[in-house]
Order: C-alpha cells, then sequence, then structure tokens
C-alpha cells in the first residue's frame, strides 16, 4: 500500500516509514548525547563509591523512562508534526508554541550545540596529545590579576534580532534591531596621582562592581539610527563606573545616530 494518497485535490501526508526499531533508534540518538563523556566524571567525583554512583545512574534512568512514556502516550494522543511544538500550541494555546519555538532556535538547541562543541573540541585536543586543562594551553578570558582602569573580570552576553525585512524594503535602507544583554564587571582601581607604578600604591581608589540588564531597539533608516538603550542595575543599589559618580539603577537612553562617509 503506498505511503501516501495522490487524488487529485487530497492534502499530501508525510510518509509513515518509521518502524519499531527505528524510533528505538532515534530515541536512544536523542536522550544519549554528548552529556555521556562529561558528566558521569563529576558526578563520580561528588560520590563516596562506585555503589552510589550505580544508584544514581539508575534513578536517572527511571526518571527519563518516566518522561519518554509521558511523551510517547501525548504523542499518541496528539499525532501531529511538529512535536514539543505541537504538545505546547495544543495544550496551552499559541502563544506558549510559539514562545517554545524561538527559545528552541535561539536557546535551546544553540547551548545543546555549545555543549556538544565544548565536548568535541575536549576529546579532539586530547587524540591529538593535547592537554586542554594545562594553564599553558588555556586562553584565559580574564586577567591573572585587576590593574588601574581594568578589572579582573568583565562579561557581556547578549541576544538580539536582526532584520532588514528586504520584501519590502528591497534596496536594504529600512533595518530593525532588537536585544538584550547581561553585563557584569568587578571592582575597578582608579589611581588618584600621576606617579604609580602598582595597585600596592596607596593612592588609588575603588569604582565598585556593576551587574545590570541592558535592553535596546534601534531602527536604522539610510544612515540614519534611531535608539533607545534601557539599563537595569541588579546590584549594587547604584552603579559606579567611576569611583564617586554614581548612576541611578534604572535609566534610559535614546538619541539620534548619523553616519557620514566621505
Amino acid at each position: 500500500m503506498p505511503d501516501t494518497i495522490s487524488t487529485p485535490g487530497a492534502p499530501h501526508e508525510l510518509r509513515r516509514t518509521l518502524g519499531l526499531w527505528s524510533a528505538v533508534a532515534v530515541v536512544i540518538g536523542s536522550t544519549i548525547g554528548s552529556g555521556i563523556f562529561r558528566s558521569p566524571a563529576g558526578i563520580a567525583a561528588k560520590l563516596p563509591g562506585p555503589l552510589p554512583m550505580l544508584c544514581v545512574w539508575a534513578a536517572g534512568g527511571l526518571f527519563a523512562v518516566c518522561g519518554a512514556l509521558t511523551l510517547a502516550e501525548i504523542a499518541s494522543a496528539i499525532p501531529n508534526t511538529g512535536g514539543m511544538y505541537v504538545f505546547c500550541r495544543d495544550g496551552w494555546g499559541r502563544l506558549a508554541g510559539f514562545l517554545f519555538g524561538w527559545g528552541q532556535f535561539a536557546m535551546i538547541r544553540a547551548a545543546s550545540l555549545g555543549a556538544i562543541s565544548i565536548v568535541f573540541s575536549e576529546y579532539f585536543f586530547r587524540v591529538a596529545g593535547i592537554d586542554p586543562q594545562d594553564p599553558a594551553n588555556l586562553w584565559a578570558v580574564r586577567w591573572n590579576s585587576p590593574g588601574y582602569y581594568r578589572p579582573q573580570l568583565q562579561s557581556h552576553e547578549e541576544l538580539y534580532i536582526d532584520t532588514q525585512w528586504l520584501q519590502r524594503f528591497p534596496s536594504k535602507h529600512f533595518r530593525l534591531v532588537a536585544g538584550i544583554a547581561h553585563e557584569y564587571r568587578q571592582d575597578v582601581m582608579f589611581p588618584t596621582s600621576n606617579t604609580f607604578e602598582s595597585l600596592s600604591d596607596a593612592n588609588g581608589i575603588v569604582a565598585l562592581f556593576s551587574h545590570e540588564l541592558i535592553g535596546r531597539i534601534e531602527f536604522h533608516i539610510l544612515d540614519c539610527t534611531i535608539f533607545f538603550n534601557s539599563y537595569s542595575g541588579i546590584s549594587p543599589t547604584h552603579v559606579e563606573e567611576v569611583r564617586g559618580y554614581l548612576l541611578p539603577p534604572q535609566r534610559l537612553e535614546y538619541g539620534v545616530r548619523w553616519a557620514f562617509w566621505n
């Protein structure tokens, strides 16, 4: 019997070619990922012996079986294409499905691919005879010690959407950028005299650390950019970019930038 009905006017359906063992292989491949090469060592290091480790492993397998059986029951009740997106949409509405779909695209899958890349690179370096944990092979993302005008650790993470709507504006004269960022900076030392050699110099003051969430929206029209930036301090109560100059925890920046070309 053919897998699809090809009568004129009939809607096309996906070919149902997965059998029992194919489905089992898909489930096993989706469940056992790169974490098997990384997680057990960290868990075993925190347990007193092999027996507790096996017990924890069995408990995790039991939870995994419960989740698999639950999803199998939902899939049999809602046999539609889309997986978790369809389950969220039919269970909690279109908004929940929409948010899950974009969360899957922007965060869940991205984080999973990042974890796989880290594990792959570590094992690749070990096969090549390079120890990734050797301090000589580390590319540090922090300074060994803080310095004047320089914190020991500063991080900036941002998730943004950049669209040009080329169907409506094929000449690329309009563009929209929207994003949210997280920024953290440790304490910064500032000198108070023109002559200083090291941080041990007593003539120095410290600007306290800052921890903020930043939201931004930009409209690009030709060479003009209209921007709105919203800053929300997490801690402390005020942001101290330079010692003695306190910024409010909630602030809004907006303005217009224009690009000039010679």
